[in-house]
């Protein structure tokens, strides 16, 4: 019998196996052999379970799977930044780099005050857009977790600023739709290891209470 409660459902068959991992209701198998493949699909539809396949067979959760040619894997979400940029009408809008203005540092001051500028922010989609910018920062732009998460901490009141630099984030991905991780590839200078960490530390220099800050990646 097939246990779905798990997230990760492995079978061995000598040195071959097949892995499928579940997310809510989509599914994506890895497996050595086609033969265990078919297993699969003939297991699934005898407990009743109704399958659509995907078009795009390297795309599982929005993210992209490339194969590069010194053997590395690549993990992008093109297709997905394609859709924010659609969301929030930014097609035509100029690339910029990069995802923050480094001379501009977000504060409550920059909040509306007045009944006009909290009726103008009203209609903006200020927390749909933060929603979206992080599920593709946790799965594959770490880079603008920062910018990200200094303007998610406006998601009460923000303000035309903040929202300006929200734009700034989606215009710094639609130059850069591509870019993604990579596994599997050395590179000189920086450590070939499992797990390589690095992190960095602020001295209270958040203006509106002077509290530290402190990120690692």
């Amino acid at each position: 019998n097939l246990n779905f409660r798990n997230k990760v459902y492995l079978r061995k068959d000598g040195k071959d196996f097949i892995r499928l991992c579940v997310h809510v209701d989509d599914c994506c198998a890895t497996y050595t052999t086609k033969r265990l493949f078919d297993w699969l699909m003939d297991e699934l539809d005898k407990e009743g379970w109704e399958l659509s396949p995907s078009a795009d067979k390297n795309r599982f959760l929005s993210m992209e799977i490339v194969r590069l040619p010194d053997g590395a894997v690549g993990l992008h979400q093109a297709g997905y930044i394609k859709e924010i940029i659609a969301e929030f009408n930014m097609d035509k809008a100029n690339p910029q780099v990069p995802p923050h203005d480094s001379g501009k540092k977000h504060t409550k001051a920059d909040e509306p005050k007045t009944e006009m500028e909290k009726e103008a922010m009203s209609s903006i989609p200020f927390r749909r857009a933060v929603g979206m910018l992080r599920y593709l920062a946790d799965g594959t732009r770490p880079e603008i977790c920062t910018s990200l998460g200094v303007l998610s901490q406006f998601q009460a009141n923000p303000g035309m600023v903040h929202w300006k630099g929200i734009k700034r984030i989606i215009r710094y991905l639609r130059g850069t739709p591509r870019h993604g991780l990579v596994w599997g590839r050395e590179t000189e200078g920086i450590p070939h290891c499992t797990c390589c960490t690095f992190a960095d530390a602020s001295w209270a220099d958040w203006v509106d209470d002077r509290t530290s800050r402190s990120g690692y990646v």
